[in-house]
């Protein structure tokens, strides 16, 4: 490959020459101010591209952190609403649960007070299912002893 200077630089023989005219030097200093300023004006095109560049993708990039910063806000939002409502669910079942306990317990000592009535009435009952004879009575008092037996204790069950 042979370079302009090299050629510039060169007879018409192809023999190096020490001595240029001045055509021959203007030439040679007009070509080298010619490509410079070819280089330099591809290389401002260059420089102001890259800086386009940069401004573009900066702001591209500003653009999707400010709709990622705001899709996340919305999120953070929507998380604190769903844990604010799962808390107050939460407790208002160990409300109900805290009641529900106080009620079976009240249920239970309920229970427990028809016990000693309902075994008076099944003792009645059976000892007046004993007599014998003319003492062997359906009474009035035979049936509210039978009918408070089936309101209170549903026979001897309890749950």
């Amino acid at each position: 490959m042979t370079y302009l200077s090299d050629r510039i630089n060169m007879d018409s023989y192809g023999q190096t020459k020490d001595i240029f005219t001045p055509k021959e030097w203007s030439n040679y200093h007009e070509n080298k101010y010619s490509a410079s300023h070819g280089e330099r004006v591809h290389s401002e095109r260059v420089k102001n591209d890259s800086r386009d560049i940069i401004q573009d993708t900066h702001a591209t990039t500003q653009r999707y952190q400010q709709e990622s910063t705001k899709r996340l806000r919305e999120r953070l939002h929507d998380i604190n609403f769903w844990k604010q409502e799962l808390e107050r669910q939460i407790y208002d079942i160990d409300c109900e649960t805290s009641r529900l306990v106080k009620e079976k317990h009240r249920m239970e000592l309920a229970l427990q007070q028809t016990d000693y009535p309902l075994q008076i009435v099944t003792e009645n009952i059976n000892v007046r299912g004993h007599r014998r004879g003319v003492d062997k009575v359906e009474d009035g008092v035979q049936e509210a002893l039978k009918l408070y037996k089936r309101a209170v204790g549903v026979g001897d069950n309890h749950c």
